[in-house]
C-alpha cells in the first residue's frame, strides 16, 4: 500500500471518528476467503481495511489455486480507484 492510500484510510477514519453521525463510514465484515471485489465488477463501495489482512490473488486458473499476488494491511483503501473511473474496478485481468 502506498503511503498516500494509508494517509486517504487515516482521513477518512479521522473524519467519521469526529463526525459520527454524518454516517459516511458503515461498518462490515466479511467471513475468511470471501470475494470481495472481482475483474470487471462494478464497485458499489469504498472500503477500509481496519482489521485482519486481504489477500490479492490471480484467479485465472480458479480460486483454489490462485496465487497470492499481494497480502494487504490495515490501514487499506480498497475501491477507490472504481469510484473514481465510474464505478468500474482496479483490479488486474483475472484478479479477485
Amino acid at each position: 500500500m502506498s503511503n498516500g492510500g494509508t494517509r486517504l484510510a487515516q482521513v477518512m477514519l479521522d473524519h467519521a471518528g469526529r463526525h459520527p453521525g454524518e454516517g459516511m463510514l458503515t461498518s462490515c465484515s466479511f467471513p475468511p476467503t470471501s470475494v470481495i471485489i472481482t475483474k470487471g465488477q462494478l464497485v458499489p463501495a469504498v472500503y477500509i481495511l481496519v482489521k485482519g489482512a486481504l489477500e490479492v490473488i490471480d484467479a485465472a486458473e480458479g480460486l483454489d489455486t490462485a496465487p497470492i499476488i499481494a497480502t494487504l494491511q490495515p490501514p487499506t483503501v480498497i475501491g477507490e480507484i472504481g469510484q473514481v473511473d465510474g464505478g468500474k474496478d482496479a483490479v488486474p485481468e483475472d484478479s479477485v
